[in-house]
């Protein structure tokens, strides 16, 4: 299966870690004017617990190891519509100014767990990974 995932060179993402990077004012600036509402009135950025009678909200539920540190799980999405849904085109652009960019990985479908806005995968079975540029990115959206 294709992930999708906004990253360090290192494998750290947006939410994970302290990040010293750029001016983080701007960046909440954002984040507040990218509604947090989907066309359905639903959260753009659920929280995986709350990812109701998907198999990412049980993992979530029953492991909850899912997400703390030593865990092989990593989160990201399967589908470009997905990341921006989650992220918009201006914070992506803000992050990989930063150093973060968006990654294509490669898993097994056995090694990765499924929500309706996010994927977890085990990185210890991907099996390639590319670094996409913002520039990039938006092409594929937009040509695929």
């Amino acid at each position: 299966m294709r992930i999708y995932r906004l990253q360090t060179e290192n494998g750290v993402g947006p939410h994970h870690g302290q990040h010293t990077y750029g001016n983080r004012k701007t960046l909440n600036q954002l984040k507040y004017d990218y509604s947090h509402e989907m066309p359905d009135e639903s959260e753009r950025r659920q929280h995986p617990d709350a990812d109701f009678g998907t198999d990412l909200c049980k993992a979530f539920s029953y492991k909850n190891t899912l997400i703390y540190k030593g865990s092989p799980y990593i989160f990201g999405f399967a589908t470009i519509k997905d990341i921006y849904n989650w992220f918009c085109p201006a914070e992506i652009g803000w992050w990989e100014a930063n150093g973060m960019y968006v990654y294509m990985y490669e898993v097994p479908d056995e090694h990765v767990i499924k929500g309706t806005r996010q994927v977890a995968f085990d990185h210890n079975y991907t099996t390639n990974k590319v670094k996409i540029s913002h520039k990039e990115l938006r092409h594929i959206k937009f040509v695929s």
